[in-house]
């Protein structure tokens, strides 16, 4: 996910995308790179340190 800091870009999504019902909070971007583009450079944070269990 990509975090959507700029409130510009997260009201224009909302608006144009969710017509104004919801608030997107990331963006998602599936697929592949073309041929030749190299990966992006984002940091990766372990699963232990993204999630939470509730086991109750």
């Amino acid at each position: 996910t990509e975090p959507l800091r700029d409130t510009r870009d997260r009201l224009a999504l909302a608006c144009e995308v969710f017509d104004g019902e919801a608030q997107p909070q990331a963006l998602i971007r599936l697929g592949l790179n073309a041929i030749g583009d190299p990966l992006s450079a984002l940091a990766r944070r372990s699963v232990a340190e993204t999630t939470t269990f509730n086991l109750n």
